[in-house]
């Protein structure tokens, strides 16, 4: 379990407004798939909006081969730290990148199309 105590602690509001902005830029990349344009501007995206607010950001990399093609691409794990003195922390992961194809389409040539 997980608990905040004390006095001096300030929790930031949501603002649904800014997530929502911070939605639609991803989208505006394209497609999000390892090795393409919209994959690195995002990576770029990331690194640029949690600089200024995390104590300590940085990436671990490695090469993954697509199964499909057997194409070497880079991936990356972005780390965001914030008060990384503490005692406890939590982690919180997502995907940021999307696939480079479709397991399901309205039609054969969407299966091929990076999703």
């Amino acid at each position: 379990m997980f608990t905040i105590v004390g006095c001096q602690t300030k929790v930031p509001i949501f603002n649904k407004e800014k997530a929502f902005s911070h939605l639609v830029a991803q989208c505006d990349f394209g497609p999000r798939n390892p090795g393409s344009d919209g994959h690195i501007k995002a990576l770029g995206y990331f690194l640029e909006t949690l600089t200024p607010l995390a104590d300590t950001v940085f990436t671990q990399s490695y090469i993954e081969i697509m199964p499909r093609t057997q194409e070497k691409v880079k991936m990356n794990n972005i780390i965001a730290r914030f008060n990384p003195s503490a005692v406890e922390q939590i982690m919180i992961s997502a995907h940021w990148d999307t696939r480079p194809w479709g397991d399901r389409g309205a039609s054969i040539m969407g299966k091929n199309q990076p999703i």
